[in-house]
């Protein structure tokens, strides 16, 4: 089973990576050089940054908290 270090690594880098996009497109944009292929291509590659966050979450949501008694429902003493 994947590590929940391992999910934080890739999600970080994923985040990493759309923020380096989002910086470049505004570049492109500040100099008139946003061209429809590099728009094209820009969305493309966040489109696969975002999917790899989706698959972080789904793999989030699926870690079962080991020895947390945080996460175990106790009943209410009276």
């Amino acid at each position: 089973m994947t590590s929940a270090l391992t999910i934080v690594q890739v999600a970080v880098s994923a985040q990493r990576n759309l923020q380096a996009l989002a910086t470049h497109e505004r570049f492109l944009r500040q100099r008139g050089e946003l061209t429809p292929t590099a728009i094209g291509g820009i969305r493309a590659y966040s489109a696969v940054e975002n999917a790899r966050l989706d698959v972080c979450a789904e793999h989030f949501a699926a870690l079962q908290p080991a020895n947390d008694l945080a996460f175990e429902q106790s009943p209410e003493h009276a």
